[in-house]
């Protein structure tokens, strides 16, 4: 005895669907009415959403799951997860894909204005689907409310969002060619393998010098006296950032990073996210490496960067595995912790380990450092990267490395007397 597909009970059906993939939907709905019926079942577009990208959807009279997958979420959410950009000189940025409220959001995760302070977060795109199977709806933000434009949304050679400007009043939403959702991209290999490129056409009437002093009041602020300091001396190095960023803003390529951390290491320390005090440069964000096992090696990398210590590179490298033990007389200047150096001593590292720990005296990047904090968990021997502007001519320095706890250490840079302090971030 032979049994159709379509004799098969409507529950059965739904099971079976519902592990399909959505390729194999489409094909299927394609084949007659009555089966193309059942792929349009809300409750298995629901499913395929958790499974695929662990995105939760809930149908309501205002929002249909199979819509928004099939519209959005299947070109955007193979994009969930953190992204770093690459392709400017200096300095990088971090952004955020995810889901949020029945939309994909792309946030710019911005290092904060004071070390203490979470990251900031600036909504670059907020996209949704719409009740047409013609459109969908984009809202802009951040630079690309500033900036408007042509917005292409681009993944590889594979184009996800391609917008068409209607009017020049309407820079608020944008309206894109919804590419056919059968369709199938070939596969390319080669200078944008596993690059996310955002494209933003801008019109040609813009006033970049206008609006750049419009975004270097949002990122900076509009103090021009600080301390008798004048605003432009003072924040000199944040303005050229926000003018090289705002200028760049027509073309941007991003790398996936992981911001997701086992933990497994054996050491003293976890791997993270941490952002750090550089001084003039402001608050910037590094990736805290650690060895399997051990701290030597341990190191820092720039993810955000700077003119002198570029995104990508190594700020700092712990170069021993033994911790030092400094005494407190010698812990009160750089040019004593030098000369002890001649001659370390060391003690080894073990969990529950205190060590006495005062600032040394007139020591730059101590002014907002917590006065209550006297005893450290572990101080070891490093080297700290410098460079001149345009990251000329770099070498190593010596350094120590200072941990506090595991949310929270400095590095001492000794031959600059200078201090900074880094925070792990929580907040992704």
């Amino acid at each position: 005895m032979t049994i159709c597909l379509i004799d098969l009970p409507a529950e059965i059906l739904l099971k079976i669907f519902s592990s399909l993939s959505p390729n194999d939907l489409c094909s299927i709905s394609l084949v007659n009415s009555l089966l193309k019926s059942f792929t349009e079942d809300e409750n298995i577009w629901i499913a395929r959403a958790k499974e695929d990208y662990k995105a939760y959807l809930k149908k309501d009279e205002n929002f249909s799951p199979r819509q928004f997958y099939q519209q959005v979420l299947h070109k955007f959410g193979p994009l969930f997860g953190v992204w770093q950009r690459t392709d400017l000189r200096y300095y990088s940025g971090l952004i955020k894909v995810y889901l949020r409220d029945n939309s994909v959001v792309f946030d710019q995760l911005l290092a904060p204005n004071f070390i203490a302070a979470e990251l900031r977060r600036e909504a670059m795109f907020v996209i949704r689907a719409k009740t047409s199977d013609e459109v969908d709806e984009v809202e802009k933000g951040h630079l690309y409310k500033m900036l408007p434009g042509s917005v292409k949304i681009m993944f590889e050679d594979k184009t996800l969002l391609a917008e068409e400007i209607h009017s020049k009043e309407n820079n608020g939403s944008i309206r894109r060619i919804l590419y056919n959702f059968f369709t199938v991209q070939p596969e390319t290999v080669g200078e944008t393998d596993g690059i996310l490129r955002i494209l933003n056409d801008t019109q040609n009437e813009i006033n970049l010098e206008k609006i750049l002093e419009k975004y270097v009041a949002e990122e900076v602020g509009t103090n021009m006296n600080v301390d008798g300091v004048h605003f432009l001396q003072l924040f000199q190095l944040p303005i050229e950032k926000c003018r090289e960023t705002l200028y760049a803003n027509s073309s941007a390529w991003y790398k996936r990073v992981k911001m997701e951390f086992s933990g497994q290491n054996k050491n003293p320390l976890p791997e993270g996210l941490f952002k750090g005090d550089y001084g003039p440069h402001g608050v910037e964000l590094i990736h805290l490496q650690v060895p399997e096992v051990g701290i030597k090696g341990l190191k820092g990398l720039k993810v955000t960067g700077d003119p002198n210590v570029p995104f990508d590179k190594i700020t700092f490298e712990v170069d021993e595995d033994r911790c030092l033990n400094i005494p407190d007389e010698v812990q009160q200047s750089c040019n004593s912790i030098i000369q002890f150096h001649q001659n370390p001593q060391y003690v080894s590292y073990q969990e529950g380990l205190s060590l006495n720990f005062q600032l040394p005296d007139h020591c730059h990047g101590t002014e907002n450092f917590p006065r209550s904090l006297t005893h450290c968990k572990g101080r070891w021997s490093c080297k700290c990267q410098i460079a001149g502007n345009g990251f000329n001519d770099p070498q190593m320095i010596p350094g120590n490395f200072i941990m506090f706890d595991d949310d929270l250490f400095a590095v001492l840079f000794l031959e600059l007397n200078s201090l900074s302090m880094y925070i792990r971030v929580r907040e992704l």
